[in-house]
């Protein structure tokens, strides 16, 4: 199967419900890392459409770690989220078949700054179901904020994909009806996402009821593709992240809701 496309959340699911979606077991178990990587055709550098132009100057010295105001970074933070996902396999016929249903536990930490190809990078480490399966590498360049690296753990298997260029995953300043794309390699893979800012509302969670930016991203490979759908609070982050994942053996849906947020100190 070919690599699929990485996202935030659902990197620490997608992999593992395609793999269960042609298990012989019913009952479906995630290890502790997926592998997920993004598909389709290269260009030298990420594009934006002119409405997604950044107005805002980037941030300087530590203040490049801390992340955008929709997308903090600072050291000390945690989020908690309740993952839930459904695996709804194709028969030979083409048919959808009975869905498969799991519920986890994610957390997320933003650890202390590393230093990564000359630069400091700020840095995020998941754990699913207490179990560490994702480091993500990030700084705020040219506008937006960057992901610059992701490795994946699995037991004693440790795999790293590098971004080249960095994928822009949101901007400084985000507006409604603001747009962008990335295109570029993970590693050795090709890839391509587009993104938009489509509304803000209202959306209830377990840490609380929030007013949010609500971001699309979409893409599109040759044996697969997927939308993603993200609600944004100033200070917080992620409260709220959707997906929906189409091949040609299974059709997996995820959901991800804040359950607690700390600040730390």
């Amino acid at each position: 199967m070919r690599p699929l496309p990485t996202f935030a959340l659902v990197l620490a699911l997608t992999a593992t419900l395609v793999a269960l979606a042609t298990a012989q077991d019913p009952t479906p178990k995630p290890p502790a890392t997926p592998i997920v990587k993004p598909t389709a055709t290269p260009t030298a550098t990420p594009t934006a459409t002119p409405t997604a132009t950044p107005t805002a100057t980037d941030p300087s010295g530590d203040q490049a770690l801390l992340g955008v105001p929709y997308f903090p970074l600072h050291p000390g933070r945690r989020w908690t989220y309740r993952m839930s996902w459904t695996v709804q396999t194709i028969g030979e016929t083409g048919a959808e078949e009975p869905t498969k249903r799991a519920e986890h536990r994610l957390d997320v930490f933003a650890a202390k700054p590393q230093k990564l190809g000359g630069k400091q990078v700020a840095l995020l480490e998941w754990k699913l179901d207490g179990t560490l399966s994702q480091r993500s590498y990030f700084r705020v360049e040219e506008g937006y904020l960057r992901c610059f690296r992701r490795i994946h753990h699995q037991a004693e298997n440790i795999r790293q994909w590098d971004f080249t260029p960095p994928q822009p995953l949101l901007p400084l300043a985000p507006q409604v009806g603001q747009e962008w794309s990335w295109e570029g390699k993970n590693g050795e893979d090709p890839g391509k996402q587009t993104f938009k800012v489509i509304k803000t509302e209202k959306v209830e969670t377990g840490a609380g009821t929030f007013q949010a930016l609500v971001v699309q991203s979409s893409y599109e490979g040759e044996e697969d593709k997927g939308t993603l759908t993200r609600w944004l609070v100033k200070g917080i982050g992620i409260v709220k992240e959707v997906s929906e994942l189409r091949t040609a053996v299974a059709v997996v849906r995820t959901e991800g809701i804040l359950a607690r947020f700390d600040k730390g100190r």
